[in-house]
């Protein structure tokens, strides 16, 4: 109330969209995302995500930073994706959002509220935006129109990575020919199950997420500790990989299979840290307690499939 007047127009952002009876989240503090930058015009400053650990590429990445020419009052933050990428890429990242500006700059002096400045991409070019990264072997698409808006944005962004667009041309269907259907059909269970026999249990409550990971039929091992952490080092990557599909939010809570071993424990610790630093949401994680059980929040960025 003392902030803000009625009838005064702002300029905001939708930073979450509305969940069940909340409405959606605005921000003031605007942010427009890149391939390996983030726009920020409010900040005034430059900097590097803190998800970029190692030292020496922070120091490197600051340096090209520097050396880009910015408009003042502008500010740039280095995405994780930007993370050992050449200083042409984000240069060329860089210009792609300030004409983004200029644009959304230009709409905001003709415009009358309240009026749309700029919405996100289609999901198409936002997947490529967001999810491709060195690693990316190739991105299939399977009709000819989306193939060549895909190939012109990567030739405008990320041209030295054109020829890893490849267009599906095959008898069988795309998602029968990679077996999509079956991982779709995976997000909506209860139950998954791992290869060693063991299973991961899902069950969403009103305050919270709570994961079993079970050794099933997992009995290789003739002893019990070894079991227990072969069967508990297999489900991390796949619940993990859940956890992002489903978008699963809030506070979750992890029950591994019971082990005796400190040192074990600590290695269960380090490998699901290992995994969710993978993941662009948010969280925060505690360590492992003597039932097996570790506590974690992570950020719900849209509502979950349940």
């Amino acid at each position: 109330q003392s902030s803000l007047r009625r009838g005064q127009e702002l300029v905001v952002q939708v930073t979450k969209d509305g969940i069940g009876h909340k409405g959606p989240t605005l921000s003031t503090y605007l942010a427009v995302p890149g391939c390996y930058l983030v726009l920020m015009p409010n900040l005034k400053r430059t900097g590097v995500s803190r998800k970029i650990s190692d030292t020496d590429e922070r120091r490197r990445l600051r340096e090209i930073l520097r050396g880009l020419e910015l408009p003042e009052g502008l500010g740039f933050i280095i995405r994780t994706a930007g993370e050992d990428h050449a200083r042409q890429d984000l240069e060329r990242d860089a210009q792609f959002l300030m004409r983004m500006w200029t644009l959304m700059c230009r709409r905001l002096k003709g415009a009358r509220a309240p009026a749309n400045l700029y919405r996100e991409t289609d999901l198409i070019l936002r997947s490529l935006r967001d999810l491709f990264t060195l690693d990316t072997v190739a991105v299939v698409v399977d009709t000819e129109r989306h193939f060549k808006r895909c190939v012109e944005f990567m030739k405008n962004i990320m041209p030295q990575y054109v020829d890893r667009v490849a267009l599906h041309d095959k008898p069988k269907p795309l998602f029968t020919e990679y077996g999509i259907d079956q991982e779709v059909e995976k997000v909506y269970q209860r139950k998954i199950p791992l290869r060693s026999g063991g299973t991961i249990v899902f069950d969403q409550a009103e305050a919270l997420v709570a994961i079993d990971v079970n050794s099933g039929k997992n009995k290789e091992e003739a002893d019990l500790e070894e079991t227990a952490l072969k069967t508990n080092l297999e489900a991390i990557p796949e619940l993990v990989r859940q956890l992002r599909l489903r978008d699963l939010g809030g506070l979750v809570i992890i029950d591994f299979i019971d082990m005796v071993e400190e040192r074990h424990r600590r290695r269960v610790e380090r490998a699901l840290l290992d995994e969710l630093r993978r993941d662009r949401a948010r969280f925060r994680m505690e360590r492992m307690s003597m039932f097996g059980i570790i506590e974690l929040t992570r950020q719900r960025v849209r509502p979950s499939l349940f």
